[in-house]
């Protein structure tokens, strides 16, 4: 999974909104099972705030497109783990969470200087209701991109002697 891809998310789902006009995520991270671990009898996780959200990237199929393998296009499915704290009597409000989210990242387009993807679409929804102090809600986004990244650069340089002689040409054949 590309850097560019990750970041994108996070800095999309960062710009999203709560009802206080702040940020509505307080935490945004790559997903590492957090809340199997905060649920954990011995408490191993490092702290973070809630409401959050964490991105899990799976399923990534790869098929090459080249010759030598240097392009391929890889198939890959990304959840959002909406996680809200029940200790805090959010009970309803991460409905609201996860619209927002979808909204978010269903129009999310990537920019030119981004890797080569397809648009994020959504293929399910999934409320985890094995927690007892924690509310989780789970979107899967399903999406392509064509991974150029094993393709050697040319090597560049300094040019320092470079002339460039203007033409006018007049007549075309």
């Amino acid at each position: 999974m590309t850097t560019e891809i990750y970041n994108t998310v996070k800095n999309a789902l960062s710009t999203i909104l709560g009802t206080d006009s702040y940020p509505l995520f307080k935490t945004i991270m790559l997903w590492n099972s957090q809340t199997d671990h905060v649920l954990a009898e011995a408490n191993d996780s490092y702290p973070w705030l809630s409401p959050a959200c964490f991105i899990e990237f799976n399923n990534i199929n790869c098929t090459n497109l080249s010759k030598k393998a240097q392009i391929q296009q890889c198939d890959y499915d990304m959840i959002l783990h909406i996680v809200h704290d029940l200790r805090m009597n959010e009970d309803v409000s991460i409905l609201d969470s996860k619209l927002k989210a979808y909204q978010k990242i269903q129009t999310l387009e990537f920019a030119m200087t981004e890797p080569t993807t397809g648009r994020l679409t959504r293929i399910s929804e999934n409320p985890n209701y094995d927690n007892n102090e924690l509310q989780v809600y789970e979107q899967s986004y399903h999406s392509t991109y064509n991974d150029f990244s094993a393709v050697p650069i040319p090597n560049t340089g300094m040019v320092s002697n470079l002339i460039i002689n203007q033409t006018i040409v007049t007549i075309l054949p």
